[in-house]
């Protein structure tokens, strides 16, 4: 078959030039095909950036059967190299004034054929601005804070947003301080992150190295542009709080949050703010190094900060604190603390207190009786009229306003309204709290002993099959008292868990559970816990939940017996198996006592009517089944034993298990 060619097949250009016949498959030669040949170049139309952009360029010739002609030798040329010129034999690049023109890129065979593209320089796009950012919204500004020796995330931001992806992106640090690797962001695990990403933005990591701290600059450039980032590397701050009310939020994690609280005050009063902050290391040094970074402002009329100041408290936290002094008219204003880059502030209420009402205070619950030393009990302090209510608790010095009959058995504890009674020791109290010249007393405040030890029956199965029940039992020691109260005795479990309580109200000394089905055809662990009241007390097993296993597979040839597996203890013995297949991997045994003896006597005996001995089956502790017919033959040899099991069926989560076997081995004590 021939066929004839003239056509051009060159990217852009379109053609290939061909002018004779050619009809033999196997001539793959350049002289072989003659002129019937064609040429493909990639890319076919190339676009390239004065001085950025370097493109390879490649060719394929083939015959009319697309197979590839092997000793076809290409080489380059530009039409005109004050455009782009061809360097390292096939690569091209833009020359620098050449932007906005086009010019054909020429690839020739030896034979002097060609064919050609044409290839366009666009116009350099330079990035105008380069903005750090530490989330979507907030940007650097005097710098970016991060401990030594650790990693943090940033956010960086370039105009035009397209250079993000297009751009190479170079990071340099005096010293190489840092090392900075871009952020792989997971389409599923951050698609919140991924959605609120702004255009021109992507997220990078950087990490410093264990260096002394100080300032360090940070440097970035892409398309033309350079920006410097003043990075300090300071001691490690976890959390910051105000009155130590913690917000672990704060700080170093990326998803801090500013946080506020409010309190009235009076007019011509003074007060301080403090905020506390978890440093690492908490040594003066570090408190110099970052005392610095810590910013007070006042915004709003009514008051002013008179001065701040700086220390470690005794628990190793770092305490910075305003004087803040209330002027002479109500109003509102805010006093702000920003350590690095979380911000803790106070919204104070100016009030002129003489005209704010104040009747009284009740208690809720008005009687406490029964709560246990350990246990918070919450407690609602109701003030009249209810409009005084935030001015009136706002007042409340726990330390200086309240005072109890007998000191020691209970505590006042909370703040802004939200309060409650930590019980210290048992006894009886009165608490008393004066405000404003009145006094409102809570009497008879009473205490019980507290927990001693909690603690779940370890001997309690923990193993259950599907559709199977079992109680659990706790073991409770009271201090001071004869009788545990097991009426503040809760047991717990997840939610959405293969086991339930069949008890409604799962309080007390014993509690039922029942195995529900499983998910999937594999143990499933659970946890269960007993806890005392709200005290500290508690204790937690795990139960494991097994699925029913297929009739087809209960057999003796499961098991095999385990040698010197005989177990002894008053009379009862376990003859222990294993599982001979991996999957089937629930520990079992056989539990024997001669019936009326506490001896293990040589002999053969019958299970079913007429029982001589009790033959019960466990399965990991869990499912204790009897036995319906069978028998068992005891030899003694010396020390040791052999059991002979004869046809023993049992019944276990309603199948039938028929076993047959000989196990020896020594009579060990438990």
């Amino acid at each position: 078959m021939k066929r004839n060619l003239n056509k051009w097949v060159a990217g852009l250009s379109g053609l290939v030039l061909a002018s004779s016949l050619f009809s033999c498959k196997d001539k793959q030669t350049l002289a072989g095909v003659g002129n019937d040949y064609y040429i493909t170049i990639t890319p076919s139309a190339p676009k390239l950036r004065a001085e950025l952009d370097t493109i390879a360029m490649t060719c394929a010739v083939r015959n009319v059967d697309g197979e590839d002609i092997k000793d076809a030798v290409v080489s380059w040329s530009s039409e005109d190299e004050k455009i782009v010129k061809v360097i390292e034999g096939n690569k091209i690049v833009a020359v620098k004034g050449g932007e906005g023109k086009e010019v054909a890129i020429r690839a020739s065979l030896q034979n002097g054929r060609y064919a050609k593209v044409t290839a366009t320089v666009t116009k350099k796009a330079n990035a105008s601005g380069i903005t750090f950012f530490l989330n979507e919204i907030t940007p650097v500004k005097k710098y970016f804070y991060m401990p030594a020796g650790e990693k943090r995330d940033l956010l960086l931001a370039v105009t035009p947003a397209a250079l993000i992806a297009e751009e190479e992106i170079e990071w340099s640090s005096q010293d190489d301080v840092f090392k900075v690797t871009k952020k792989v962001l997971d389409p599923e695990k951050d698609s919140d992150i991924i959605k609120d990403l702004p255009q021109g933005a992507a997220w990078y990591v950087v990490e410093a190295k264990p260096v002394s701290l100080g300032v360090y600059t940070l440097n970035v450039k892409l398309a033309g542009k350079t920006q410097s980032l003043s990075v300090k590397l300071g001691p490690t701050l976890k959390a910051a709080v105000v009155k130590k009310e913690i917000q672990p939020q704060l700080g170093l994690d990326p998803s801090f949050k500013s946080f506020e609280k409010s309190e009235a005050i009076d007019i011509l009063t003074k007060h301080q703010v403090e905020v506390y902050a978890d440093v690492t290391p908490n040594t003066q040094e570090a408190l110099d190094q970052i005392k610095g970074d810590v910013v007070w402002e006042v915004s709003g009329g009514g008051g002013i900060i008179e001065q701040t100041e700086s220390s470690i408290d005794p628990s190793g936290k770092f305490k910075f604190v305003a004087h803040v002094a209330s002027g002479s008219t109500e109003g509102n204003f805010k006093v702000s603390c920003t350590l690095q880059e979380a911000t803790v502030g106070v919204i104070f209420s100016v009030l002129n207190f003489k005209t704010i009402p104040f009747e009284g205070i009740s208690f809720a619950p008005s009687v406490i009786t029964g709560f246990s030393v350990g246990e918070h009990l919450p407690i609602r302090l109701l003030v009249t009229p209810r409009s005084s209510t935030a001015v009136i608790l706002g007042e409340l010095d726990l330390e200086k306003a309240v005072t109890y009959s007998t000191p020691g058995i209970v505590e006042l504890q909370g703040n802004d309204g939200v309060f409650s009674l930590r019980a210290l020791a048992t006894g009886t109290t009165d608490m008393t709290i004066t405000l404003r010249g009145k006094s409102f007393t809570l009497k008879n405040i009473t205490t019980l002993a507290s927990p001693k030890s909690l603690s779940i029956d370890n001997s309690t199965p923990n193993v259950l099959m599907v559709g199977d029940e079992v109680d659990w039992r706790a073991k409770l020691l009271m201090e001071g008292a004869d009788k545990p109260d097991w009426t503040k005795v809760h047991w717990s479990i997840d939610k959405n868990v293969p086991l339930e309580f069949v008890t409604k109200n799962p309080v007390g000394e014993v509690v039922r559970l029942k195995a529900l089905d499983l998910p999937s055809n594999e143990p499933v662990k659970v946890e269960v816990r007993a806890q005392y009241g709200k005290s500290d007390r508690m204790d937690k097993r795990e139960m494991t939940i097994v699925p029913v296993q297929p009739s087809a597979t209960l057999s003796n040839e499961m098991y095999e017996a385990k040698q010197s597996g005989i177990r002894y203890s008053g009379g009862l013995y376990d003859i222990v198996l294993k599982a001979k297949d991996a999957q089937q991997s629930i520990p079992a045994n056989f539990r024997i006592k001669v019936a009326g003896s506490d001896k293990f006597e040589e002999g053969v005996y019958t299970v079913g009517n007429g029982t001589e001995i009790s033959v019960r089956w466990s399965i990991g502790g869990g499912l204790i089944k009897q036995a319906e017919s069978g028998s068992i033959s005891i030899e003694k040899d010396g020390s040791k034993y052999k059991i002979v099991v004869n046809d023993l069926t049992l019944d276990v989560a309603g199948k039938k298990i028929k076993f047959t076997g000989t196990v020896t081995g020594l009579a060990r004590g438990k």
